[in-house]
């Protein structure tokens, strides 16, 4: 049987941009679980996205925040033996 893991992720920035830094990722897979973490490593400026403003006010402070080294280890061990990874993607307009 086909594994499947659906991912979501915002950036700093378009995700091509050199600039660019990952400040979360979202997993869910087929089975109901689910896994997120936020980048304790993102430079996050609200004032350049409102969208991002408006986020990072519902999260709180006490949310964990974890390195890119330990969002890295944490993926691996969610995804395990993965077959399809398929990504959500916003359309704008």
């Amino acid at each position: 049987m086909t594994r499947r893991v659906f991912l979501d992720t915002e950036w700093t920035g378009p995700p091509w941009s050199s600039r660019s830094q990952p400040m979360w990722i979202g997993l869910a897979d087929e089975g109901g679980r689910s896994w997120y973490g936020i980048s304790s490593e993102a430079n996050i400026d609200p004032s350049t996205n409102d969208f991002i403003a408006g986020v990072f006010r519902l999260i709180t402070p006490d949310e964990p925040r974890l390195t890119h080294q330990e969002l890295a280890a944490a993926i691996i061990a969610f995804c395990g033996d993965v077959d399809e990874f398929w990504a959500w993607r916003a359309l704008s307009g």
